[in-house]
């Protein structure tokens, strides 16, 4: 099959390893691809973490696109495939560059710090999770601020959780 054929094929494909293969390959030719397809691949790729067929077709798809794309919703996805995966270093060399990116381009990186902050969390480094999160409030996040308050309040630190609820409460 041509590229377009290939294309056109996963877009009429049933969910399932066939149609992620056919996306990979799809995805194999250089050139620019149009929303539909990225919206496809993109797609593709989440039916396939929900299938938890993540080493197999899920990854490789994020991974390519990232490459492709290098935006903040790839950087994400893909780290949240390592995560998945328990790749503690590679979730966080993906979220610290796409910060780094988003930086040096001039943008405020708030949710970015955000996910951050969450993996740091989830692979058990409340420390560093802080220290994330904390830097995503100035960015405007609320979402930060509300993981920092409910933190504060697993941990028994009830004026400080009500301290944090309540400025969230006030914005």
């Amino acid at each position: 099959f041509t590229t377009r054929e290939l294309w056109l094929l996963a877009d009429l494909s049933p969910r399932g390893p066939e149609r992620a293969h056919i996306v990979l390959t799809a995805l194999e030719a250089h050139g620019p691809l149009a929303d539909w397809q990225v919206l496809l691949a993109w797609n593709v790729a989440v039916d396939e973490a929900r299938a938890l067929r993540l080493e197999e077709t899920a990854l490789p798809i994020q991974l390519t696109l990232h490459e492709r794309f290098q935006a903040q919703w790839s950087a994400e996805d893909l780290a949240l495939t390592y995560r998945l995966l328990g790749r503690e270093k590679a979730s966080s060399r993906i979220l610290e560059e796409a910060i780094r990116q988003e930086r040096d381009a001039g943008r405020r990186p708030a949710s970015l710090l955000e996910k951050r902050g969450i993996h740091a969390l989830g692979f058990g480094d409340e420390a560093g999770a802080r220290d994330y999160l904390g830097q995503a409030l100035p960015e405007a996040s609320d979402d930060a601020g509300l993981v920092l308050a409910r933190l504060d309040l697993m941990a028994g630190k009830s004026e400080n959780a009500r301290c944090g609820f309540q400025a969230l409460l006030l914005r």
